[in-house]
Formats: C-alpha cells, structure tokens, sequence
C-alpha cells in the first residue's frame, strides 16, 4: 500500500530551443547550440514592417490562405523523405580552426549541416553501397557531394559563423587586438612596409595603449595561444618575446579564412571521391 517511485532509462532523439535577450549565455549551453541572431539592420525592419502593415490590410487573407499552402508543401515534402544513412567524406578532408574548444563543436555543427542537406536531397542521388571491411555486412545509404558542402558553407560559415563565432572571446582581448592592429599598421606607414612584417613587444604595445603589464601579458598569451599573433622570437639568452600579426583581418574574418573554401575543396574532393569509388567498385 506504499508508493515507491522507479527509476527509468531510455535512449531518445531530442532538441530543445532556447530563446533571450541576456548578452551573455553559458559557455555550457553556448557551445552546444546553433546560435541564430536576430537580422536587424534597416533592410529587414523596412521588411518587418511591411509585413505588420499587411495584418491590418484586407490582404492579409490572401497572405494567410498563401502562407497555409506553403507550410501544407512542406508537410508533404517532408513525408516524403525516408530514413537514409549519410556518407560524409567531408570531415576527412575540411581544415577548420583548432586554437579554441569551441571551435570542435563547431566542426561537428558544419558537418550536421552538410548531412542534412544531403539527407533532404536523397530523391536527387543515387543509393551507395559499402561493404564492411572484415565482414559480408553491407550498407546502403546516400553519399554527400560538392553542392551539400557548397550550400552548408554558405549557410553555417558564411552566415551562422560569421555572426556568432567569437562569442567564447572576451570582449578586452577583442579590444587589444584591435588595438595591436592600430600599432602596427601605424608604423607600416612610416616604414614602408604591411602591417603583417611589424613586429612588437609587449613595452611597444604597453606605450601604445597605455595598459597595465600584467593586463598586456595576459591578452598577448591568448591571443598568441588562439593563434591570431605569432612569436617571431625570444625567451632564448634573456631575450623577450618579439610578434607579428598573422595577418590584418578582423578576428572572424581570420578564423573563416582557415576553413576550405568550396573553391578549394572541389579538387581535394574529386581526388578523394575517385580513390573512394575505387575502393568500393563503383
């Protein structure tokens, strides 16, 4: 006659949305989502405001007989779609950036990405088959191809990346870099020379901007472990660290550069795609 509560298990397919207006998230939770961002510059308000001004309009009804047809064309495209495992060479051959752990969960998002692109255009490619190495299991499924990767650049990296990917830097090391990039492209001018061939100490940034020692230190270190400075020398006989730029981007813009452009990947894929189709008798 006595409850007792029991424990249950059970493996299940999940996602959850999160939604606010705080500044700040939890690197926890950060790292683990796909962050959208709100598009508010003054194109898409005027757009936004355009479609407020057609709810109080009498086309309001044609807008909502059109909009039920295109969500009832997307519930039927998506009955459609049958259970299709993914081949995706793409891991193996993309160069994505490595200097920071969030970068790793940013890999696999770019990979998900190119999976279900795949998966949505499998009335488009034909069935694949791989034989198990060591057994007579074989498996049947659709194998991603030049235009999944292309689109999936364009969205994740181009789009989501771009808008989203420095959330794990402080705002302060941002702010040094950019200063760093002030410095040197200041004494390029007076030398003649890029910005990339100026190298600095951390007494030359100290003068420059008049922030503390330890304050310099710190940021220089991140900066240098993120891979967006470089050590030219010192720490050897007494010597102090001497850096360069890595190059005079915006810090996005640097980290998007290390990821294989489409233009880059068509050559790698082909000649990968080719050996592949050999090892499986296509």
């Amino acid at each position: 006659g006595t409850m007792n509560a029991e424990y249950i298990q059970k493996k299940v397919q999940m996602s959850f949305i999160i939604t606010t207006t705080k500044v700040g998230i939890n690197p926890e939770n950060l790292s683990r989502c796909l962050v959208l961002t709100l598009d508010e510059d003054k194109h898409q308000i005027s757009e936004a405001q355009a479609m407020i001004g057609l709810k109080h309009s009498f086309e309001k009804e044609k807008a909502h007989v059109e909009e039920e047809l295109i969500i009832k064309q997307h519930y039927a495209a998506q009955y459609l779609l049958e259970p299709v495992k993914v081949f995706n060479i793409f891991g193996k051959l993309t160069r994505f950036p490595s200097s920071r752990p969030t970068m790793k969960r940013a890999f696999d998002h770019f990979l998900y990405f190119i999976d279900s692109i795949c998966y949505f255009r499998q009335k488009q490619k034909p069935w694949v088959t791989r034989n198990i190495p060591g057994s007579d299991k074989k498996v049947r499924g659709k194998k991603c191809d030049m235009f999944d990767y292309e689109v999936a650049y364009r969205l994740y990296v181009q789009r989501v990346l771009k808008r989203t990917g420095l959330t794990d830097i402080a705002t302060s090391t941002r702010n040094v870099y950019e200063k760093i990039r002030q410095m040197v492209r200041k004494k390029a001018e007076t030398k003649g020379l890029t910005p990339c061939e100026i190298s600095f100490m951390q007494r030359d940034l100290r003068e420059f901007t008049g922030l503390r020692h330890e304050f310099v230190k710190k940021h220089l270190r991140l900066l240098l472990n993120y891979e967006y400075i470089i050590a030219v020398s010192g720490k050897s006989r007494g010597t102090r660290n001497v850096y360069r730029l890595r190059d005079d981007v915006d810090m996005i813009e640097l980290d998007i550069s290390m990821i294989t452009t489409p233009e880059e990947m068509k050559e790698i894929y082909e000649e990968a795609d080719l050996k592949e189709r050999e090892l499986f008798g296509e």
